[in-house]
């Protein structure tokens, strides 16, 4: 079902994603964000969320761009960008998750707050991390996809 009117649709749908949306839109959402945190911070309120916001603004170009590496254009494209993904949240994500929480649990000691659930926060983020780098050395890649199904 692909005529030609259906892919001159999508060439012009992403064009517009790309060229508009993603160089264009989001930066300017990001400068809006970063100008309410620096309002907010001068009447005295809290920053921290429009921080996030135009933080995670500002790296939804960079997703896309690593989204788009991962897609083989195969007919296994949907099995090869979640397994990507999941290397990405195992290999990258929890490791860099646990040391927040390891920091974020010292300063809690300090601050004598409870700091037990972000040291078992960080224990589990490096556990599933640990476990997933096991498996991917004790069964090489066709093993492991075949103990998944």
């Amino acid at each position: 079902m692909s005529s030609a009117w259906v892919t001159s649709i999508e060439t012009s749908f992403n064009d517009f994603v790309t060229d508009v949306v993603v160089a264009r839109l989001i930066p300017v959402l990001a400068a809006f964000c970063v100008l309410k945190a620096a309002l907010d911070a001068a009447e005295g309120h809290n920053p921290l969320g429009s921080i996030v916001a135009a933080i995670f603004l500002l790296s939804v170009s960079g997703m896309v761009q690593l989204m788009k590496s991962w897609n083989s254009g195969s007919e296994f494209a949907t099995t090869d960008m979640l397994t990507s993904a999941w290397n990405f949240l195992a290999g990258t994500i929890l490791p860099e998750a646990a040391g927040l929480a390891v920091v974020g649990a010292v300063f809690n000691y300090a601050r004598h707050r409870p700091f037990m659930p972000l040291v078992a926060s960080g224990l589990a983020f490096l556990s599933v991390s640990a476990i997933w780098k096991l498996l991917q050395q004790w069964l090489p890649e066709g093993e492991l996809m075949k103990a998944r199904s």
